[in-house]
């Protein structure tokens, strides 16, 4: 993940929050991989879990960089 602080004007700068779009991409493969009989290795499934952890980490990081973000107006 990356944090990216830019100038904003009279705000002081916005937080952005970045993450790969591979991580989004790789928990929903892997579901619709299960969804259509395909169950992965028992060592993708720990990868794919792990993934999920940092996807719901970077949701939630993204909320609050909105919240701060927002806070001035």
């Amino acid at each position: 993940m990356e944090f990216d602080f830019e100038a904003g004007g009279d705000a002081g700068g916005l937080l952005k929050v970045n993450y790969s779009e591979k991580l989004v991409t790789l928990v929903k493969d892997a579901r619709a991989l299960g969804e259509h009989g395909f169950p992965p290795d028992k060592s993708i499934t720990a990868i794919v879990d792990r993934a999920k952890k940092f996807y719901k980490e970077g949701v939630a990081l993204k909320q609050i960089a909105n919240f701060y973000n927002s806070m001035g107006s």
